[in-house]
């Protein structure tokens, strides 16, 4: 006998743009502009993922952190609830100038009613800091390979 137990809701958004930093005074949200798959999670307004089942989720994102020029320079990446900073969400990435660090990190988040969002959002300290996108590469040119997202974030219900 076998079991087929179905998915609980999930999704996975990502962006093919580059994001600079417009001012280094202030945060601004990420947004998205692909949904490679969606199920019970929806992505409102390019920025808004929003959870339609009360339950934990686990958040996994990964991001292209680059500074076109200056050394030792940070971006930082957080995350909002319903508008509202999340706690101990901030991650900081150090950047060499010129250099690229991939950021990787997992979280899991309440969602406690249903039609909750959480935004990504991100801050630098200059406006030559971005999350980076990256063209595909084609022949004649090798390794082929498909393009390189500048943010990508997956969600998964676990309980």
């Amino acid at each position: 006998m076998s079991y087929h137990v179905n998915p609980g809701p999930n999704a996975c958004f990502s962006s093919s743009q580059t994001q600079s930093i417009v001012d280094p005074t202030k945060g601004q949200v990420i947004t998205f502009n692909t949904t490679e798959t969606a199920n019970g999670v929806s992505l409102s307004g390019s920025t808004k993922i929003t959870l339609q089942q009360i339950g934990k989720y686990l958040f996994f994102v990964s991001a292209v952190c680059h500074c076109t020029s200056g050394s030792n320079k940070s971006v930082y990446i957080w995350f909002k609830y319903n508008g509202n900073d999340v706690p101990r969400s901030n991650t900081l990435v150090n950047i060499a100038s010129g250099n690229e660090q991939v950021l990787s990190v997992a979280f899991v988040l309440p969602c406690n009613t249903v039609g909750d969002y959480y935004e990504l959002w991100m801050a630098g300290d200059t406006t030559n800091c971005q999350i980076e996108a990256l063209p595909a590469v084609v022949a004649p040119n090798t390794p082929v390979m498909p393009a390189t997202p500048s943010v990508v974030v997956t969600v998964n219900q676990v309980v």
